[in-house]
């Protein structure tokens, strides 16, 4: 198949395909990591403001009895 300028249009050998997909996998694969790491951190984040924040509660409520 030719291109408009008359050229022959790129097709990509076996071993180009195969690399291609081995690094679109590569590149999910740390988009997936990044993802989790930010998810995580968000999470871990809560619990560290939710843990002050009852600390302060615990502080400003006087003791029962």
């Amino acid at each position: 198949m030719k291109t408009i300028d008359g050229s022959e249009a790129w097709s990509p050998s076996l071993e180009e395909l195969n690399a291609i997909e081995r690094r679109a996998r590569v590149e999910r694969a740390k988009a997936s990591r990044e993802a989790f790491r930010f998810l995580a951190s968000k999470v871990s984040n809560l619990f560290v403001r939710e843990r002050a924040a009852h600390k302060v509660r615990m502080i400003d409520t006087p003791a029962a009895g």
